[in-house]
C-alpha cells in the first residue's frame, strides 16, 4: 500500500467495479482477470471500486493486490470505497 499523493490523484486508464458482486470469490477472480487484461493492454493506472460496506471486500482486495506481482503500488482513495492501483 502507498500513501503517495500522485497515486491518489492519478487518472485511471480503466475502472474495475467489484461492489455489485455478492460473492467475494467471484469478485476476486474478476479482479485478477481484469488486472491481467489491463497489464496486457499497457494500462498504467486502474481504479478498483470495492465499495464501503463492512470493509470485508476492501480487506480482501487489499490482500489480493499485495500478492499480485503485476501491482507496483496502490492507495485507498479518499472516499474509502475504491483504490487507485499502479501497474
Amino acid at each position: 500500500m502507498s500513501d503517495s499523493i500522485f497515486l491518489i490523484y492519478a487518472k485511471p486508464d480503466c475502472v474495475i467495479d467489484l461492489h455489485e458482486f455478492h460473492n467475494s470469490q467471484d469478485a476476486l477472480e474478476f479482479l485478477e482477470r481484469e488486472i491481467y487484461f489491463a497489464y496486457q493492454n499497457k494500462q498504467n493506472f486502474v481504479r478498483v471500486i470495492h465499495g464501503i460496506g463492512s470493509g470485508v471486500m476492501k480487506n480482501k482486495v487489499t490482500e489480493a493486490l499485495q500478492n499480485n506481482p503485476l501491482i507496483k503500488e496502490f492507495a485507498l482513495e479518499e472516499s474509502g470505497g475504491s483504490m487507485m492501483v499502479k501497474l
